[in-house]
């Protein structure tokens, strides 16, 4: 089992992976940042947690508590977030919503006749 982190080593630990990394793990810690930071331009897949190993996976619920609970913004607690987090969004610009389901949307749409 993990040691327990502060939410600012588990901002730190997730953004490193996401940044560092382009495998399900990094591109599921980037949901979970992005989520946090700007929720009405980015979700969340809770199934794509499972791509997280333990660690990770313990960091990223104590980001997910951290914002729920104390409404902590993840790009407040980390050494120059703004810029970590536009990097991340450009890095994982197509986790963005109107990019994320664009397509899905449309072939809903042409499906029923829209």
């Amino acid at each position: 089992m993990a040691s327990r982190i502060d939410v600012s080593q588990a901002v730190q630990q997730l953004a490193e992976l996401a940044l560092g990394d382009n495998g399900f793990s990094a591109e599921a810690a980037a949901q979970v940042l992005l989520s946090c930071w700007r929720g009405y331009d980015y979700h969340i897949s809770a199934a794509d947690l499972c791509n997280l190993e333990n660690d990770y996976l313990e960091a990223a619920l104590i980001v997910l508590r951290s914002r729920a609970q104390d409404w902590s913004e993840p790009q407040t607690v980390i050494v120059d977030g703004d810029a970590v987090f536009s990097l991340l969004a450009k890095k994982w610009k197509y986790l963005k919503n109107r990019e994320r389901y664009t397509d899905l949307y449309r072939s809903q749409a042409k499906a029923n006749g829209v």
